[in-house]
């Protein structure tokens, strides 16, 4: 389509001369014979330029200029004139006239008027539409650099070290907020099955997380195989996603969470309410966001990881100090395996002794959630999964006893207890292995039936704290003792002084006795013999409690106080 002139002018032969002259030159050509028509026509059409006669009866050319300066009609304008002043040009000048022609024309003359003035008109054109299009890039430009702005603090938000519950709170949110969808969901891989798990799902104000569910999205699947994003426009069938909540989705988007090349996790969103185009800006959105999560979850992993071991290093410190705190043996016991108990999560957990005499192995303290068991068992060193570990002073780590010959059944048998997993650790003090602690049953609630693994860290905290355990114990066997033998010995004192001061008196009797008259002779030699019963009887009492008739640490040579008496007043009196 050509450009556009309209002509007017109350001469039909000069419309029609015009019309004939540039129709052929590709210009489309209308015309009015008055003013107002023509005023009305050029406000209707925006020609791409006016050639307006001076004068026209009615409403003359230069009205017509102030009707388009009033209207805002800015179509360039070429006035033709048979004849008109200086003034009236300039006047006509000032209200927008591009040029001017004298009748009768010069048809060069007049094609290179008209095409000065579209010419103007072009490059004013062509500017209007530079500035619209560079109107339109910065508001592109506007809106993607509010976008990126947006989504680095998204992503600062994300990328900060937090807890891994927090983090997944803050991908699945975020996740919406990028997407404007109805449903947004996070699948983490598992590193132990390499299955895709369902941690956390958003719908309105409904969040659930904690869910660590084999839910089966096989679109999930297909992202975590591919390593590439999906589109799903219009699901036939429910999702594990839209399944989870019982809503139908109208399209999905999934997009893989990269970590070091491999799929770490899937960020699923849906729309419910009405079938979507492919959301191109949406993915780019959602990748970038995959990005800052596979950074934040390996953050969130390493900050877990390092949370843990300082859980297990005050624990440890714990445990230290509880043993430095006391020498009373089963009081040092219960606290550590309570400790040791609660800090690894475990069902159950017991401390072993080694009954040198008998060569078995004693359970000191076994406890069972808040409870002791009462009934002390005994095992032979090397039966069982902790005899084992005794007689070959090695840590025995085992998450599925079924399979493993070691584990002996006999106290579940007797305790109704089922044991699954079990940790065990010996207690070894200057290599010489004086029992062992073992840990049951890992309690993780994320896990199906609430069955966790010991872990290689669980192993390591038992291992530190079994250190400080032997030593506690062996502190707590030499105070017992001590203690015995400086009681002994206390006893001992105590014995040999009285019979020092009894004696002292006694023998003042018997020289008192000598003394008597005759008359009182019998009374005496009573007298002499019930001093010498009492000192055989001291005698008797400092042989019992002399070192050489006693064995500390274990038993005592007991003697026959009646049988030592007799024999000893039976022996000839001297002096």
């Amino acid at each position: 389509m050509g450009e556009r002139i309209l002509i007017i002018d109350d001469k039909i032969e000069i419309i029609n001369f015009l019309r004939d002259l540039l129709t052929p030159l590709g210009y489309e050509v209308s015309s009015c014979t008055n003013g107002r028509a023509g005023v009305a026509k050029a406000l209707e059409e925006q020609p791409d330029l006016i050639m307006l006669d001076l004068n026209m009866p009615g409403m003359s050319g230069l009205e017509v200029l102030q009707e388009f300066d009033r209207l805002a009609i800015r179509s360039p304008v070429i006035l033709m004139t048979l004849y008109g002043s200086e003034e009236v040009m300039l006047q006509a000048l000032r209200l927008g006239v591009r040029d001017y022609l004298n009748k009768p024309f010069q048809i060069d003359e007049l094609l290179e008027a008209i095409e000065r003035a579209l010419e103007k008109a072009r490059l004013q054109r062509e500017r209007e539409r530079l500035l619209r299009e560079l109107g339109q890039t910065n508001q592109q430009l506007g809106r993607r650099m509010q976008e990126l702005s947006t989504l680095q603090a998204i992503g600062r938000s994300v990328a900060a070290l937090m807890p891994l519950p927090d983090l997944l709170r803050r991908i699945v949110d975020a996740a919406l907020y990028l997407s404007n969808a109805d449903i947004g969901s996070l699948f983490l891989r598992e590193q132990a099955s390499g299955q895709l798990r369902l941690e956390a799902i958003r719908q309105g104000e409904d969040y659930q997380s904690n869910l660590r569910s084999h839910i089966h999205d096989s679109h999930a699947e297909d992202v975590l195989r591919s390593g590439q994003s999906l589109w799903v426009p219009t699901p036939t069938k429910r999702t594990g996603v839209t399944g989870y909540l019982g809503d139908q989705a109208r399209s999905m988007l999934y997009v893989p969470i990269k970590l070091g090349g491999q799929v770490a996790g899937v960020i699923a969103v849906a729309y419910l309410s009405e079938e979507q185009e492919p959301p191109i800006e949406v993915q780019k959105r959602l990748t970038a966001l995959a990005d800052y999560a596979a950074i934040a979850l390996q953050n969130a992993r390493l900050y877990g990881n390092l949370q843990q071991r300082a859980e297990q290093l005050a624990t440890i410190n714990r445990i230290a100090r509880m043993t430095a705190s006391s020498l009373e043996l089963q009081t040092i016991i219960r606290t550590v395996v309570r400790e040791i108990k609660d800090t690894l999560h475990a069902e159950t957990a017991t401390l072993a002794l080694v009954d040198e005499d008998t060569n078995e192995l004693v359970f000191e303290v076994s406890l069972q959630g808040d409870r002791e068991q009462a009934q002390a068992f005994r095992i032979k060193v090397g039966q069982g999964a902790i005899g084992w570990a005794v007689q070959h002073r090695q840590v025995l780590h085992v998450n599925d006893v079924s399979q493993d010959p070691r584990f002996y059944g006999g106290v579940d048998e007797v305790t109704g207890f089922q044991t699954y997993s079990l940790l065990c650790v010996p207690l070894t003090v200057s290599e010489k292995v004086i029992g062992a602690i073992e840990v049951i049953n890992k309690i993780d609630e994320h896990q199906p039936g609430g069955r966790g693994r010991f872990t290689d860290q669980d192993e390591a905290l038992l291992q530190g704290a079994a250190a400080f355990i032997a030593m506690a114990v062996e502190n707590a066997r030499l105070h017992e003792a001590v203690r015995e033998t400086a009681a002994v010995e206390a006893i001992h004192q105590t014995m040999v002084t009285l019979s020092h001061y009894i004696n002292n008196s006694l023998q003042t009797l018997l020289g008192t006795s000598e003394m008597l008259r005759e008359e009182h002779r019998h009374a005496a030699a009573i007298l002499s013999q019930e001093v010498y019963k009492i000192s055989a009887v001291l005698s008797v009492l400092r042989d019992i409690v002399s070192p050489e008739s006693t064995v500390y640490l274990g038993s005592t040579q007991m003697l026959n106080i009646e049988e030592e008496l007799e024999r000893r007043l039976a022996a000839p009196q001297t002096g």
